[in-house]
């Protein structure tokens, strides 16, 4: 049965929760606190897995989503109450009756980090920089309908033609079309704004190290191999944060971070999923759990170049072979929910009335006959906090004849390997950020996304149901498209096998109240 202790809601633990998922571990998003710093203030100590990646959003996905938003930010928001909200603008962006023109105004002082003001070329810097080869953002969809874009891709040009600055405050972005899901796109950590300057200097370097400097509430002070350090910014432009700092402590097992919460060395961690039945009864921690359903989805990535996995015959069998309910119920103890389908509850495209995904032995054994692939065998890599579920899906694929074998591999080697196309089949958790199904998909499974992902799923009507998605601006139409595309995607296709939708426990401090964005934290009166 699901998890049951403190559920919080989405739009109350939206940032915590998408990072987390996204990254498949500890979420990052940074909120109040419980523990004393060096100086006797109020310092969060938030325990997650080291990510071995920069703070550089523009270049990976790491799991320190939450840390880099904590430092930089994105020119609006999601707000808790899941409506966009200006952030670094006066106002949200003036949008022109054809859809293509958004006018921008930033707030008059925006001090960064470093002592300088954010200015609108720090903004179209940003942009550029998305785009520029030399970058290798494997994040640009949507943001690549900006007039221009395409052409510094290329190479061909390093002016970004359609973000044009007026003065220091005030630039206009042109879309080459209609793009509806643009604006809910500007506020993901993938357009983090970066200070020109600061960026420039720091180079290669930037992201690593305390090289990484913005707007945001916090500035990075230190970086080691067992963490970070976050210092509250007084200077921040929309009010200092409620607490002295935060202590990102790097612990990469999973008991040792749930051990170090009940000695009181940490406020907040990540509660794996397979840890639950283990604590949920132990008086030290149970009152301490949380938990929070995000708009994530897992799945198992198959590479489409691989031969094995050539066959939509096949593809559909593994997908079969795969007892979801069984699952969540058991492997996953209720932590997660099975799923109908790719996109998940509470984003645009998901349908509630969809019975889980069938499983069914006998078609599966029937379909492997019939592909020529009786007796199938494959590598099966996976980072280790897929190594439960991975051995779970072994077995039911054990049951159909086919053999999986799993190698647990390291974290970086796992995104290096991916990034060069080389996994044969893993399992991956997707996070929507801007709760918008068509781009939920688009991200991973359109076609020149795909070949990214180590997926290479290319189907012209996937990519043209996406498309016409993204390019409506009516609801109705578009959750329609969204659900087509989710069909050819799953039912079709077989271009993926989505598993489970992930909820996500935690540990909380009794003191830490809140999680949202640190400086709108409520305390308890011992901390206020």
């Amino acid at each position: 049965m699901p998890l049951s202790h403190n559920p919080i809601s989405r739009r109350g633990f939206m940032r915590l929760g998408a990072a987390a998922t996204l990254a498949g571990a500890a979420a990052t998003a940074l909120a109040g606190c419980g523990g004393a710093g060096n100086d006797g203030g109020k310092v969060l100590r938030y325990g997650c897995a080291n990510p071995k990646a920069s703070l550089d959003l523009q270049t990976n996905t790491s799991n320190e989503i939450g840390v880099a938003e904590s430092i930089c930010e994105p020119l609006i928001r999601f707000n808790e109450d899941l409506d966009m909200e200006p952030v670094l603008l006066t106002k949200m962006p003036d949008i022109s009756a054809d859809g293509l023109t958004y006018t921008f105004e930033l707030k008059e002082k925006l001090p960064t980090h470093d002592g300088g003001n954010l200015t609108a070329d720090d903004v179209k810097y940003t942009f550029t920089r998305m785009f520029l080869p030399a970058t290798k953002n494997p994040s640009t969809n949507v943001y690549d309908t900006i007039v221009g874009a395409k052409d510094v891709m290329e190479g061909k040009t390093t002016e970004l033609a359609g973000l044009t600055v007026q003065d220091d405050r005030h630039f206009t972005m042109q879309l080459s079309e209609v793009t509806a899901v643009f604006l809910p796109m500007l506020t993901e950590f993938y357009a983090l704004i970066y200070p020109r300057k600061a960026c420039e200097a720091a180079g290669d370097k930037w992201g690593t190290g305390t090289d990484f400097v913005g707007t945001g509430p916090f500035k990075l002070t230190a970086e080691s191999a067992t963490g970070l350090t976050l210092e509250t910014f007084a200077d921040y432009h929309d009010g200092a944060a409620k607490v002295d700092g935060i202590d990102v402590v790097y612990v990469d097992d999973p008991n040792t971070l749930v051990m170090n919460f009940k000695a009181g060395q940490l406020d907040l961690v990540n509660l794996a999923p397979t840890l639950y039945d283990q604590y949920v009864d132990d008086e030290a921690v149970a009152g301490s759990i949380v938990d929070y359903t995000p708009a994530s989805t897992r799945f198992v990535n198959l590479n489409l170049h691989e031969d094995a996995f050539k066959d939509a015959r096949v593809r559909q069998a593994l997908s079969l072979a795969i007892d979801r309910d069984e699952l969540c119920e058991t492997v996953l103890q209720g932590a997660s929910a099975p799923c109908t389908q790719f996109c998940a509850p509470g984003e645009e495209g998901h349908d509630d009335t969809l019975e889980t995904l069938p499983h069914d032995v006998e078609k599966a054994k029937q379909l492997l006959a019939e592909a020529g692939a009786a007796g199938l065998s494959f590598d099966f890599p996976v980072r280790s906090r897929d190594e439960q579920v991975a051995t779970a899906l072994q077995e039911y694929w054990r049951a159909v004849g086919v053999t999986a074998n799993i190698n647990v591999i390291d974290d970086a080697m796992w995104i290096d390997q991916r990034a060069a196309g080389s996994l044969p089949c893993t399992l991956i958790t997707w996070t929507t950020l801007c709760w918008v199904g068509a781009e939920h998909m688009r991200s991973f499974f359109y076609a020149s996304k795909a070949s990214q992902r180590s997926s290479f799923y290319d189907s012209p009507t996937f990519d043209e149901l996406v498309d016409k998605a993204e390019a409506t601006m009516d609801e109705g139409q578009r959750t329609d498209l969204t659900l087509q595309a989710d069909n050819q995607l799953v039912n079709v296709d077989f271009g993926t096998i989505p598993v489970d939708w992930p909820q996500t426990p935690y540990l909380k401090d009794a003191d830490f109240s809140g999680v949202y964005r640190v400086y709108d934290f409520k305390f308890t009166n011992k901390l206020a």
